[in-house]
């Protein structure tokens, strides 16, 4: 669905918007599951993963880079996600989009 950019939005703002647009129209079961969100960079998953949990959500980033993450802290995400019962794993394709993580009931693609 288009969303309209608005004055002083950064595309992290706009991720925000986008998932709880998404949020407000889904059916409850798709809600009461885990969440997993596609980004194509790893600074646009770790930045909108950050952004969620400063708006109250349960929310962490795994990405390849090294340069931007550790083995042990994506260790952490995704030991912290499979153990969430609603939480959102915000991902660049290293979580892999075939994986199979118990409880998503949700994946987005931004």
């Amino acid at each position: 669905f288009p969303l309209d950019w608005r004055n002083g939005e950064t595309f992290v703002d706009l991720g925000v918007r986008a998932f709880n647009t998404v949020r407000d129209a889904a059916p409850v079961w798709a809600l009461e599951g885990k969440v997993l969100i596609f980004t194509t960079y790893a600074s646009t998953a770790m930045t909108l993963a950050t952004k969620l949990q400063k708006s109250g959500f349960e929310a962490w980033a795994y990405v390849g880079d090294a340069d931007k993450m550790t083995a042990k802290k994506r260790e952490e995400s995704r030991r912290a996600f499979e153990k969430s019962t609603a939480g959102i794993m915000v991902a660049t394709k290293a979580y892999g989009t075939g994986t199979s993580t118990p409880g998503v009931r949700l994946v987005l693609l931004f």
